[in-house]
Order: structure tokens, then C-alpha cells, then sequence
């Protein structure tokens, strides 16, 4: 996917910022002893960015433009918040703005943990509060480097032929709804994208395509979600969309069916009822996507 030019956080919200989008990955830590008999905490690195900046909108800004290059990401606007998502995060790459307070204890606690993270800093004012020791930095950037430029020094601590991992639209009007989704489908190390109305979320799927699946809650605001699954189909037919819903209405249930519905969970969300559907779901497009390769190989081979 090519980036539009995109040099100013503004210019995010207004050409490409469609959403509050955020992904966490969580990963597993063991613990060792070592030869002194001290337990050691040891954490493998991740594969997410944790993007560390003074005003919201620019790290939601980041965080959505690496969410589209299908790299999972979290913001915070404080060090400590970074601390605490570095601790449960151990991300491959942190993005640290030098004008956070207290961003140079949190990244020297980041290179004492032994972790291993690259550490990327910016500026986005002409005088830091505190002038950081260039020795904390692998790379230490300009003042008001552009947003594209970020991503792509992002892009090099990864892979070109990393596999992309499942990406999952979210739709629901309940923000608890989708902080607990969220923090589920990082568990699993999926990429996840949210919208709080059935307009945002097809103005997602219109401006990012290559979902897996997608969750959208049956009771939404504005356009619900019975006529949002419609149009959700109209774009994308093969899309197993898995229906949300907090009352037991069987009728929905099957007018949701008969529309293309995978099928649909009760709120409260039971956890693994919901793993497993997903699952189901994440089979189904992958079987789907085969298919059409296979329809398209033996199409090449006879034309």
C-alpha cells in the first residue's frame, strides 16, 4: 500500500485518520533463576510499536498509519503509562517524543531491562524539556520529522517478508466493549482496527479492504447494525462478518443469518466462545482466499 504524503498530524486526521485504532500485543514472561539464586525476570521481545508522545491526536495519528502497514501498535501520552505498556508489551520498537516528561528515566529503564528494544526519537518542539544523551537513541531523528518518514524507519526493524497477521474490524458504539476486544485480540497477536458507528466502520472497510473478519454489534447508534451488515456485504461479500449482541432475539439472530452473518455471540462476551468462533472465522477467509488463488492458477494455466 502506498503512504499518501502525510507531513503534519493534522493532515492524518484529515486524510487518512479513521478511527481510534489500536492493537497490543502481550507477551509471555518467564522467569529464570540464576546462578545467584535471584529469580530473573527474562521477556522476549514482541512485535509491536509503542509509540510514546506529549499530544494524543499525533500518536493516534501513528499508531492508525502503522496499523495500515499491518504493524500492531500502542500510544501513550506519558512516560509513565509507557512504562506500564512496556512491561506488558516488551515491543520491538519504541517511538519516543524528547519533549515527554520523564522520557529519559523511562527509556534508560527500557536499555536496564535488557530487552533489546530500538529506540526511535524525535523531536516536536525546538526546545526539549530535557536534552537527552544521544546514547539512549539507536536513532535520534530531526525536529518535526514527518509522520511517513517515522513509519518507515519504523518499517525497517521488521521483516519485508514478516507474515501479516490476522486483522479484525471491530464496530461497536460501547467504548468498554471495545477496549475489552481490543485487549483480547492483542493476546492473540492480531492487528485490530475499531469504529464506534456503522459509518465508521464502513468507511474503514471502503478505505482499508484486506480484513479477515470483522465483529459489529447488532444494537449501534445511527445506521444499525442489521443495515450496516447489508452494506458491509455490498463491499465485501466474502467477509465473515460475527454479529454482537446484548438480548436474546432468535429473529434478529436469523434475519442476521440470512444476510450473510457467520454467525453471532451474546453479550457479555464470553471469551473463549469467542475464540473459537473467530477462529472459525479466520479459517473460513483463508479458505476463501485459497480458493480464489486456486480459481486464478488453473484460469492462468488454461488461458
Amino acid at each position: 500500500m502506498h503512504l499518501m504524503d502525510i507531513s503534519t498530524p493534522e493532515a492524518v486526521f484529515s486524510k487518512l485518520y479513521v478511527g481510534r485504532h489500536y492493537s497490543v500485543i502481550w507477551n509471555r514472561r518467564n522467569a529464570l533463576r540464576s546462578a545467584s539464586g535471584q529469580f530473573m525476570e527474562l521477556r522476549s521481545i514482541g512485535s509491536t510499536v509503542l509509540v510514546v508522545g506529549r499530544v494524543q491526536f499525533f500518536v493516534d495519528g501513528l499508531v492508525s498509519l502503522l496499523s495500515t502497514r499491518s504493524i500492531a501498535a500502542i500510544g501513550a501520552i506519558s512516560a509513565e503509562r509507557a512504562r506500564q505498556f512496556f512491561d506488558k508489551v516488551a515491543p520491538r520498537v519504541i517511538v519516543a517524543d524528547c519533549d515527554v516528561s520523564d522520557v529519559v528515566a523511562f527509556l534508560r529503564y527500557v536499555r536496564a531491562s535488557g530487552v533489546g528494544s530500538l529506540i526511535i526519537g524525535f523531536r516536536s518542539s525546538v526546545a526539549p524539556m530535557v536534552l537527552p544523551p544521544p546514547e539512549i537513541f539507536d536513532k535520534l531523528l530531526p525536529q518535526n520529522t514527518p509522520l511517513n518518514d517515522l513509519v518507515f524507519h519504523v518499517e525497517q526493524a521488521f521483516p519485508s517478508d514478516r507474515p501479516h497477521p490476522p486483522r479484525i474490524l471491530l464496530v461497536d458504539d460501547e467504548e468498554a466493549i471495545l477496549d475489552i476486544l481490543t485487549e483480547f485480540f492483542a493476546t492473540k497477536h492480531y492487528v485490530t482496527m475499531r469504529a464506534s458507528s456503522g459509518e465508521e466502520g464502513l468507511t474503514i472497510l471502503r478505505t482499508i479492504p484486506d480484513f479477515d473478519a470483522v465483529l459489529l454489534d447488532i444494537k449501534l447508534t445511527g445506521i444499525g447494525g442489521i443495515e450496516t451488515l447489508k452494506e458491509l456485504k455490498r463491499v465485501n461479500p466474502d467477509l465473515p462478518v460475527l454479529m454482537l449482541t446484548g438480548v436474546v432475539d432468535a429473529e434478529v439472530a436469523r434475519a442476521a443469518t440470512r444476510l450473510g452473518a457467520f454467525d453471532y455471540i451474546l453479550k457479555p462476551v464470553d471469551l473463549q466462545q469467542l475464540d473459537a468462533t473467530v477462529s472459525a472465522c479466520l479459517a473460513l477467509t483463508e479458505y476463501r482466499r485459497n480458493a480464489r488463488r486456486g480459481t486464478k492458477s488453473r484460469t492462468a494455466r488454461t488461458g
